[in-house]
């Protein structure tokens, strides 16, 4: 049997955490909430246990629904939320539940676009405010200019029909030209 590492043995663990955590939980689901409205007993038990380590103050926002679900298990509904976020880290840890970090994440064309948009038409703005005043904007211009190249080619690439452009073709053709 090969020798395994650290990290190895360390996911072992978190899984057989997890599956120790998750054993039972459909029969539990099943006939604890079935038509009852209630969470199941032992959630309470999960609910009241004392804390297994230290704890750490935090404000956080959570959606109404859920704080309304875990709010109906009564006293100790915080504890037992920690213990269902103990059991994701568990599984995340475990490698049973990959997350947004162990993925390679790059914005499709739409999100570069509308993201070049919005920063196209904010350097604009600013650009022609500072002209209204009289000052220079060769710096401005020089920084526009590879954002709207890089609109035009999206544009292109994804076939965007003329009257979805940010700005139009008499807009791109004024900003080269001057």
């Amino acid at each position: 049997m090969p020798r395994r590492t650290k990290a190895e043995a360390a996911e072992r663990a978190h899984y057989h955490y997890l599956a120790e955590t998750l054993r039972g939980l459909e029969p539990k689901l099943r006939d604890g909430l079935a038509g009852s409205g209630f969470v199941p007993e032992d959630w309470r038990e999960i609910a009241a246990r004392r804390p297994r380590a230290r704890k750490v103050k935090l404000s956080l926002r959570v959606e109404e629904d859920v704080v309304k679900f875990f709010r109906l298990m009564g006293p100790g509904y915080l504890q037992c939320m920690n213990d269902v976020l103990r059991v994701f880290m568990h599984a995340r840890l475990a490698g049973v539940i990959e997350g947004a970090d162990a993925v390679a994440y790059h914005r499709t064309p739409q999100e570069e676009y509308a993201a070049l948009a919005l920063d196209a038409l904010e350097r604009l703005k600013a650009r022609a405010e500072k002209a209204g005043r009289g000052q220079p904007v060769r710096e401005d211009e020089a920084a526009l200019r590879p954002i709207i190249l890089r609109l035009c080619a999206l544009q292109d690439e994804m076939e965007l029909p003329e009257e979805h452009w940010v700005l139009s073709r008499e807009a791109i053709a004024a900003f080269f030209a001057g």
